[in-house]
């Protein structure tokens, strides 16, 4: 029989603060077509970037968002096990207002252990580390920081909450902003096999316009500048005629070069047909 586990503010305090970032397995290719950590959602989206994605970009993905409000964290269902950890579901939980959380819709399937994993009062997710084994989740751990009144978040004042299932795997992060909602791939939100993970437009464009996406330098050129225009061709050579007069002859060699002409002949011999001055 599963034991429903809640992990208390108290002893998400005690863990350390530590969300490892060296794995990069399962890491999607959003890598070759933005130059990160943000990518777009949809074209049709105004509302929302999201994170790299960890698991499969399918043709299709889905949002879970509550208006404006941040991520205070998440409802997580799990298999504890030491050879092969899996996390089955993840279901985003809203903060609208303080003191106040709305669970959201839940991602996956609700095998497993359950554990609920939320920040203090005043405190919001700005990371998730997630360990994808190249076929499913084995675990994640969630960065809680202090949010602050301009809607950004102060990263001094954070703390890590307990791992659930394996340790290790990619943080996915858009500092110092908050998440606001999870976008998954496919759309049948029954399938957890693509995980990223929301930050409002606005707030990006507003305090944090480096986070923009933007498509990969090609050629080492940046995309913010335009390339500069070809170099023209070389002009094409000329041919430059010079007519002169006919030079002026000496009168005396004039008539040496006549009779030169004249005599100019050809020659029968024994070896054939010659020319030759006679």
């Amino acid at each position: 029989m599963f034991r429903a586990l809640v992990f208390s503010t108290l002893l998400a305090l005690s863990a350390p603060l530590a969300l490892a970032q060296g794995a990069v397995r399962g890491l999607s290719h959003d890598f070759i077509q933005w130059t990160g950590p943000l990518a777009q959602t949809a074209a049709e989206d105004r509302n929302h970037f999201r994170t790299f994605m960890m698991g499969y970009i399918h043709s299709g993905g889905v949002s879970f968002s509550l208006d404006k409000a941040p991520l205070a964290g998440f409802d997580v269902n799990f298999t504890d096990s030491k050879d092969s950890p899996r996390i089955h579901a993840i279901t985003p939980i809203f903060a609208p207002a303080e003191d106040t959380i709305t669970v959201g819709k839940q991602i996956g399937t609700p095998d497993g252990k359950k554990a609920r994993v939320v920040g203090r009062n005043g405190y919001v997710v700005t990371g998730v580390a997630l360990n994808h084994t190249g076929s499913s989740y084995a675990g994640m751990q969630v960065r809680f920081s202090k949010l602050l009144p301009d809607g950004t978040c102060d990263l001094a004042d954070s703390y890590a909450s307990p791992v659930i299932g394996a340790e290790g795997g990619n943080l996915l992060e858009a500092k110092p902003l908050p998440f606001c909602g999870v976008h998954a791939s496919p759309e049948n939100p029954a399938i957890l096999d693509g995980i990223s993970f929301l930050v409002r437009q606005e707030l990006v464009r507003d305090k944090a316009p480096d986070l923009v996406p933007k498509a990969p330098a090609i050629g080492g050129a940046s995309p913010m500048v335009p390339a500069p225009p070809p170099a023209a061709p070389p002009p094409s050579p000329q041919i430059v005629v010079v007519q002169s007069e006919s030079p002026v002859l000496d009168p005396r060699i004039a008539g040496i070069v006549q009779d030169s002409v004249q005599r100019l002949v050809l020659v029968k011999g024994a070896n054939g047909v010659g020319s030759g001055f006679v």
